[in-house]
């Protein structure tokens, strides 16, 4: 009987089983059991842990294959990788990721949901895969990917020793997806406590996989503590417990530490939570089994839950106390949560939790109450207190991709080239932090001036830029505001920065003849030598330099164009020109700048600047070309007597000897010619000397680096030099004595390049008004195309000292170039001065021989000066003026020295000269 019964049951179990694959609901091949006596299962170790690779099913040339690792060891590993030779091809996989396939070896990566493997617990990934003949085999071996790695770290000490002395190990945990910026360091940790409270844990074993922090003492009892990480007290750390220092594994201890601040993101989470969650208005309890999470929840209140299981991902956002009741809760594999309350405490009660979460209460306490816990996560509050006999917390580096919407990529902008007009700007994007998110194709950059858009004023070589790069000119000097604003796609980052183009200034076209009037030679030719003393105010090189020469040919006094001749189109910086036709010529020159650093294809037609003389006065532009020399004649009426007076500065009385013997062979020359004469030399100036003086300083303080730019050393006057602008410095002393001054004085330049210096010298005939705010007389100066002679006009005193002026010609006129020898030398200068005329020597040389200065009324001041010019580096040059003194004639004029003289009777009808 009972063997018909089981007769009976095979039959209707294969009529069930035939029916179903008949019915397609059992592919017969998938489920095909394996041949009797093949073994589908292998076991490995790799790490401490047990490696299971399992064939769950089988058919034809194919396998459905679980690979189980078991984390025998009493720590957690995260983002493990392991790897195997097979000589299979993986088609599909779950729970994983294959990281690389080479040479018939698979790397496989870990999920960011099951990254970290706690103590005591497992991981199964699986994959189906098909050989070119049969199934694939099981592999020979299966490790993990860094198994060497964790080998050598075993021979390490388990308890890390305090880290005062030495370099602070890293608490960001490894493979962090968002670098958290400094103000929310905290949230670094797996434990981080900022109240006045104690870290305090009584537990049986405790194990934290990552760093932890309090900003008081850390006071740990329990059977077994294991940190990996840094354990961080701003006071002190106390471990006690009953097994002894075996029990105590620490990575590395640091007492005193530093304190953190609560990272506060409530305002984030409050705004992104609102808007993108679901809303309660006031305070909720939420009860069921399972809740699934899938968006975020705001609750303008408490909230309280009363569940076993959370399933999905999002964040739980309380503006007051969170609660959640069970006997166990657990989330689901591929869940995680992030546990937020504004301003209240964050309580969970169960006899065992395992959780994927982040619990943060910024003003709150984290109150855990749990036989056992398994948080894979953080904990960030201001108080924790967790009472339970097994406790895991395991921080990954995927905890915080939730708050992805706070972490805006940090980014800068870089200007580099010179920043000028129509001169190369390259505008470049640096990348600083959680930048490997930006969508670079979305960036948007953003170029104002004024608050309106600056389009017509730039353009840029598409060419050469890219998303993160502009090659770019500026055509117009001004100040811009360069914006760039950079997204992941759920938050925006915009930097803006100032850049300021300088304006390009035009040379100045100007030239010097070596004479006014010249004669032709024996074959009836003149030759005429013309240097060009043009300048670049701002450095800028003279590219092109045409010379043209005008003739009036019609002796009417006009230079029509019609008669003019290009003589030279060649930049050359002389020219000589010849000619053999007599009559009055007009020079012009016209300037052209260039430079290299541009981008020529952006350059408009009057990118580069010009300049002519036809504002030069025309009499110092003509010269004149005669048969023979012109002659001065003066006819002076024979008289038979004659009074002769000539005067005489202060002098001592041998050189008043000489004059009188001087005399005495004049009168006796006149004598032998018939002439009664009565010949006289005359004193008539009163002589001082100076080596000391009351200089006002018109210098700049607490500036680039320096608390004075006008610096006294003994007898020397050191005047420093500025980082960019063109400032002006001066000593300066007013003086009404239109007499005759003799200056002396030694100067020498430091040995720096003159792009950042224009020169130095020595104000003369000035006047400088505080009151008037200006600044008018003349000045020479050494500058690295010579000594320059100029007038200074200035009526904005301020702007002339404080960089409004790049060269002081800019405000005056400069009068002449005079060529001196090596300009880093040593220089001794005496100046020869009065109210009309200048002469100057270079040593023994005499390089300004009496100089007719241009009718003024500017008075009759003097002082040392320099000045600086536009540049864009830290180069600071200077002058050091030594041993200046000053020798002053006082004296009476030619009229009063007549009318006082003692004539002779008659002499009155005679001539006086």
């Amino acid at each position: 009987m009972l063997k018909g019964k089981n007769f009976l049951l095979k039959r209707v179990i294969s009529c069930v089983l035939v029916c179903a694959m008949i019915l397609g609901l059992i592919p017969q091949s998938v489920y095909a059991a394996p041949s009797e006596g093949t073994d589908t299962q292998k076991t490995y170790s790799s790490d401490g842990f047990t490696i299971t690779y399992k064939e769950a099913s089988a058919w034809d040339n194919y396998v459905n294959a679980e690979i189980t690792l078991a984390n025998d060891t009493d720590s957690a590993k995260s983002l493990w990788e392991i790897q195997f030779s097979y000589d299979g091809e993986i088609d599909s996989i779950w729970n994983a990721d294959i990281k690389n396939h080479d040479d018939g070896t698979y790397v496989l990566e870990a999920k960011t949901y099951n990254s970290t493997i706690a103590a005591g617990q497992s991981v199964t990934l699986g994959f189906m895969a098909h050989g070119s003949s049969a199934k694939p085999a099981m592999p020979e071996s299966i490790t993990f990917a860094d198994a060497s790695a964790s080998e050598d770290k075993k021979d390490e000490d388990t308890e890390g020793g305090d880290s005062e002395g030495t370099d602070t190990p890293e608490v960001i945990i490894p493979g962090q997806t968002y670098e958290v910026p400094e103000k929310w360091s905290g949230l670094n940790y797996a434990v981080f406590t900022s109240g006045d409270s104690n870290l305090s844990l009584y537990t049986g074993n405790t194990s934290i996989s990552g760093s932890v922090h309090t900003n008081q003492d850390f006071y740990y009892q329990g059977s077994s503590i294991k940190i990996d990480g840094v354990l961080e007290a701003s006071k002190g750390i106390t471990i006690k417990t009953a097994v002894g220092s075996d029990s105590i594994q620490i990575g590395s201890k640091l007492e005193k530490a530093d304190r953190i601040e609560m990272p506060d993101i409530t305002e984030e989470l409050t705004e992104y939570t609102s808007a993108n969650g679901v809303c309660y208005d006031a305070s909720t309890q939420f009860g069921s089994d399972s809740i699934i999470i899938d968006t975020s929840l705001y609750i303008n209140g408490d909230a309280a839950f009363n569940t076993t299981e959370f399933m999905g991902q999002g964040i739980i956002y309380a503006t007051g106390a969170v609660t959640y009741n069970a006997g166990s809760m657990s989330t689901a594999n591929g869940s995680r949560l992030f546990i937020a309350s504004e301003s209240g405490d964050i309580t969970i009660n169960g006899s065992g939790i395992s959780m994927n979460a982040v619990l943060y209460a910024p003003n709150g306490c984290v109150c855990i109450n749990s036989n056992e816990l398994n948080l894979n996560g953080r904990i960030i509050a201001k108080q924790v207190c967790i009472n339970g006999t097994k406790v895991n917390i395991n921080a990954g580096p995927c905890d915080l991709d939730m708050l992805d919407f706070i972490f805006k990529p940090e980014i800068d902008v870089a200007a580099d080239g010179t920043k000028k007009e129509n001169r190369r700007v390259s505008l470049s994007v640096q990348e600083i932090m959680n930048t490997e998110y930006i969508q670079k194709e979305n960036t948007v950059w953003s170029i104002t001036r004024d608050g309106e858009d600056a389009g017509q004023y730039y353009a840029v070589d598409e060419e050469n830029s890219d998303y993160f790069h502009r090659e770019m000119i500026f055509r117009e000097a001004g100040t811009y505001m360069v914006s760039v604003t950079v997204t992941t796609g759920k938050v925006n980052y915009t930097v803006t920065k100032e850049l300021v183009i300088e304006e390009d200034k035009a040379p100045c076209a100007d030239f010097e003849l070596s004479d006014k009037y010249f004669m032709r030679d024996e074959e009836g030719k003149t030759y005429v030598h013309i240097d060009d003393s043009s300048v670049s105010p701002d450095g800028d090189t003279i590219g092109r330099r045409v010379w043209t020469i005008y003739y009036d040919k019609d002796n009417n006094g006009e230079f029509d164009e019609s008669e003019g001749t290009v003589i030279s189109d060649e930049n050359e910086a002389a020219v000589d020109y010849t000619t053999e036709n007599v009559g009055r010529y007009k020079v012009s020159i016209t300037v052209y700048e260039t430079f290299d650093d541009t981008i020529p294809k952006l350059l408009t037609e009057d990118a580069y600047l010009h300049d002519d003389t036809s504002g030069k006065a025309v009499s110092e532009c003509v010269f004149e070309v005669g048969n023979e020399a012109p002659t001065a004649a003066l006819d002076i009426e024979k008289s038979k007597s004659a009074d002769i007076v000539f005067t005489v500065g202060e002098t001592d009385a041998d050189t008043m000897a000489v004059y009188t013997e001087k005399a005495d062979e004049l009168k006796t020359l006149l004598a032998e010619n018939g002439i009664d004469a009565k010949v006289d030399a005359v004193s008539t100036s009163t002589y001082t000397a100076q080596d000391t003086f009351a200089w006002k300083e018109y210098g700049h303080y607490n500036c680039d680096g320096y608390a004075e730019h006008i610096i006294y050393e003994e007898d020397a006057i050191k005047m420093i030099g500025y980082y960019s602008s063109p400032k002006k410095d001066f000593l300066y002393i007013a003086n009404d004595n239109p007499g005759q001054k003799t200056f002396e004085f030694d100067l020498q330049r430091d040995n720096t390049d003159w792009h950042s210096m224009e020169g130095g010298g020595f104000l003369f005939n000035t006047t400088v008004s505080d009151d008037d705010n200006y600044i008018k007389g003349f000045c020479i100066l050494v500058t690295r195309s010579g000594l320059k002679l100029v007038r200074i006009d200035c009526d904005n005193l301020q702007r002339f000292r404080d960089g409004g002026v790049e060269w002081v010609q800019n405000v005056g006129q400069l009068l002449r170039t005079y060529s001196i020898p090596n300009l880093y030398a040593e220089h001794h200068f005496k100046i020869v001065v009065d109210s009309s005329t200048i002469s100057v020597w270079d040593g023994d040389t005499l390089v300004i021989d009496n100089f007719v200065l241009p009718e003024n009324d500017y008075g009759y001041g003097f002082g040392p000066i320099t000045s600086q010019a536009w540049h864009d580096c830290w180069q600071r040059s200077y002058f050091t003026f030594k041993n200046i003194t000053m020798e002053t004639m006082t004296g009476s004029s030619l009229s009063d020295i007549v009318d006082g003289y003692d004539w002779r009777a008659g002499v009155s009808q005679t001539k006086r000269y």
